[in-house]
């Protein structure tokens, strides 16, 4: 977690049902996941989560994430935040997403 940022304030909640999810396909076949979609969290807070990926060898996907919260909320930090992750299908109707914060200290 970023300096500053206690487990209290760590984002926790349910994808809305709102956004945008496409398979970007080049010249090459190479596919591309682009993302955009909306967290609600525990108490409230509406965070919007953009992602974009790239191809890693074995037919996985990299991304980097964007997020962006209320300025004047508890999640404000996260309109700083570094993400990374890795996209993993669950099947044919799910993904599952691990995502990371990067920081240089």
């Amino acid at each position: 977690m970023p300096h500053g940022v206690t487990s209290t304030n760590t984002p926790s909640g349910t994808v809305l049902n709102v956004g945008a999810d496409w398979l970007l396909t080049d010249t090459q076949a190479v596919t591309r996941p682009d993302a955009r979609y909306a967290i609600r969290t525990v108490d409230g807070a509406n965070i919007v989560v953009v992602t974009e990926g790239f191809p890693e060898p074995g037919g996985g996907k990299m991304l980097r994430a964007k997020f962006e919260a209320s300025t004047n909320g508890s999640y404000a930090w996260l309109n700083d935040v570094v993400g990374v992750g890795v996209l993993k299908s669950n099947g044919t109707n799910a993904v599952r997403i691990d995502m990371w914060h990067v920081s240089v200290r």
